[in-house]
């Protein structure tokens, strides 16, 4: 049988396991979808895959949740968007507590990557320096159509600094900001008045509540 999707839950995941699965993405021509919720994964996990897919061109979705990534993993999928023969369509890296070192460097390979249609951020930390990269990525960026951003610790100055994306980008389509109660009235305001000018984002999700 062909196999187009591997969706693996486990607590950990040995070193030699990630190994045979790299293997498989350098030499397998048909899978389509790669999901691991593997807290155990780590940075040398993210590493590895994101070598193993660097000459995959059949790979479009890659789900990497709760995975412990680091900088060193995160880093290295943000080499993975720079490669022009990227072909990630939909990329999940919530709740990977990154920091803002390493997310400055992965938004900012937003910016020119072409492939990307859905990137998931939710539940990770970036300070106002990342969603200042992620804005200027996003004034770049050309194929982008979906962000979610839930439950970051976002605040007002920082949807306002994001708001300033919708001057330039015509493309994305879907903002999730849900999750984020630092976000007032005012910032609501701010992302309000730049949708004015920008009539294609036809869904926004900012309920200020925790997720539970």
């Amino acid at each position: 049988p062909v196999v187009k999707e591997i969706l693996l839950r486990a607590d950990t995941i040995s070193e030699d396991a990630v190994a045979v699965l790299c293997a498989a993405l350098r030499s397998n021509l048909q899978l389509e979808s790669l999901h691991l919720f593997c807290p155990g994964l780590g940075s040398f996990g993210a590493e590895s895959i994101s070598y193993g897919l660097y000459s995959n061109r059949h790979v479009r979705c890659l789900g990497l949740q709760n995975c412990g990534l680091g900088d060193v993993g995160c880093i290295a999928l943000a080499g993975l968007l720079c490669k022009r023969s990227c072909c990630l369509e939909w990329l999940s890296l919530r709740g990977n507590g990154l920091k803002p070192k390493s997310l400055c460097t992965l938004v900012g390979a937003v910016g020119t990557n072409q492939s990307l249609l859905s990137l998931d951020l939710a539940e990770n930390r970036p300070d106002f320096d990342v969603v200042g990269e992620l804005t200027e990525s996003l004034k770049a960026n050309t194929v982008l159509k979906s962000i979610n951003l839930q439950a970051c610790g976002l605040g007002d100055a920082d949807v306002k600094r994001l708001s300033q994306c919708f001057t330039y980008n015509n493309v994305l389509s879907v903002v999730e900001l849900d999750g984020n109660p630092d976000i007032t009235e005012a910032g609501m305001w701010f992302f309000a008045q730049a949708l004015d000018e920008n009539h294609l984002v036809d869904s926004v999700h900012m309920n200020r509540a925790e997720e539970e």
